[in-house]
């Protein structure tokens, strides 16, 4: 675990353009450990708390709101 964690905060901080992808992407697919790993992150300094407030909150609405959508499909109605 802590060689992902060195690898990931390394990333972060060669490619800071990647920062937001990261925190989106983490919030998306990782659901809420990805939101502890990033939380985590976001104590030692390696990325800001305001970005990963805020795309936190749109990653992790983006996926409950693709169920909720999928869920009023004809597909699923049968």
């Amino acid at each position: 675990m802590l060689e992902s964690i060195e690898w990931l905060r390394s990333f972060i901080l060669n490619y800071p353009s990647f920062e937001y992808f990261v925190i989106f992407a983490g919030s998306v697919l990782g659901g809420e450990p990805a939101l502890f790993l990033l939380g985590f992150l976001a104590a030692q300094g390696i990325v800001g708390v305001v970005p990963i407030i805020l795309l936190s909150y749109i990653g992790a609405f983006v996926p409950n709101a693709i169920w909720y959508f999928l869920g009023n499909t004809n597909l699923m109605k049968n």
